[in-house]
């Protein structure tokens, strides 16, 4: 019901001028919207061989209504984990303490040391980097102690109103058979930086604290707008995010790639409309967007309705056509609706 919910329109099915039904929008897939990395796959292959003490977060990053949400279930599911999906809400945010961005200076001059001894490849200087590692955590114990609080917390809210899922989670009531090969817990709106970088510390207590709901492993995905802005800055989008780079694969959400859509083989709009879609004033910025995109622009503009001529001469209808298209995308009332959609489904 949830991704339901995000993901609009599955069809837009209509009959052309021969009464045959054709589809005019395809149908929205993650395969449309581009990734860095392109293919963050391995990060979701996860089995019962790999070690929690070497466990790391999947952070997904972008822009609101770039997908992150239904990226991060749906590439959970793809991968066989039964997703858990939590929403973190402004009122989980009124237990942060005050002290959480106390060392904020202390804490960017010991990333500075851990950068310049991580530079020089001798595991002779490995203990000292993880010492410096070590210093660094017991410097946000505060911060980090309130991130997994906010996830007991969220993981609590879920099962007090599910008994059946109330006794999944409670430690020895469920046999190992009757449990989830797989779970990933998925931490929605984990917009705040201390929060994502406090659960990010403290990812593999979480997974040890968190094991028994699964036969095989558990995974941890943060999911929040601007989380790439806490990435290894000096190496691009290094895969890697939070106080210590280890702990993390980050993958941040893009854009929707229309190139994919055109190509597709169950794509049914028409070349009029990508032109379109170009040229209009609105529609140009609206089309970056996943959610609006996929919700409002390309199935209003792919309507058969823009089709619909008296004029029966056929490049003379096709002018028509091409025209309607873009004054249609440029034309600010209509347009709306991709952002007042984007405004609706919007969880923040």
């Amino acid at each position: 019901a949830y991704l339901k919910n995000k993901m609009l329109p599955l069809s837009d099915e209509e009959k052309d001028e021969n009464g045959t039904k054709v589809v005019r929008v395809v149908q929205p897939d993650l395969k449309f919207v581009s990734t860095h990395p392109a293919d963050p796959s391995s990060y979701f292959e996860l089995d019962e061989t790999d070690q929690i003490d070497k466990s790391s977060a999947v952070v997904v990053a972008g822009e609101s209504g770039s997908g992150k949400s239904v990226f991060a279930c749906q590439r959970s599911l793809d991968s066989g984990f039964v997703p858990v999906y939590c929403l973190v809400r402004s009122d989980h945010m009124e237990s942060k303490p005050p002290d959480t961005r106390q060392f904020v200076a202390l804490n960017a001059f010991l990333q500075f040391l851990i950068d310049e001894v991580t530079k020089h490849t001798s595991d002779d200087l490995s203990d000292v980097r993880n010492g410096l590692y070590q210093l660094k955590f017991r410097l946000n114990q505060s911060r980090n102690k309130w991130a997994t609080e906010v996830l007991k917390t969220l993981l609590e809210e879920l099962t007090s109103a599910n008994d059946y899922a109330e006794g999944w989670f409670a430690e020895g009531v469920w046999d190992n058979n009757s449990k989830p090969e797989k779970v990933a817990i998925v931490v929605d709106e984990a917009t705040d930086i201390d929060l994502a970088e406090g659960l990010i510390a403290t990812v593999r207590e979480t997974m040890k604290e968190y094991e028994y709901l699964a036969q095989k492993a558990v995974l941890l995905v943060i999911v929040g707008v601007g989380l790439d802005a806490i990435r290894d800055k000096d190496a691009g989008y290094s895969g890697r995010v939070g106080t210590n780079l280890e702990y993390s694969e980050l993958v941040v959400m893009k854009h929707p790639d229309l190139e994919k859509i055109r190509n597709d083989p169950n794509n049914r709009i028409p070349e009029e409309v990508f032109e379109a879609l170009g040229k209009g004033l609105f529609s140009r910025v609206l089309m970056t967007n996943a959610r609006m995109l996929f919700r409002s622009v390309l199935p209003n503009l792919a309507s058969s309705t823009h089709r619909r001529d008296g004029i029966d001469e056929p490049v003379k209808k096709r002018t028509r056509y091409e025209e309607r298209l873009v004054k249609m995308a440029s034309y600010g009332p209509y347009m709306d609706h991709g952002a007042r959609s984007y405004v609706t489904a919007n969880s923040v």
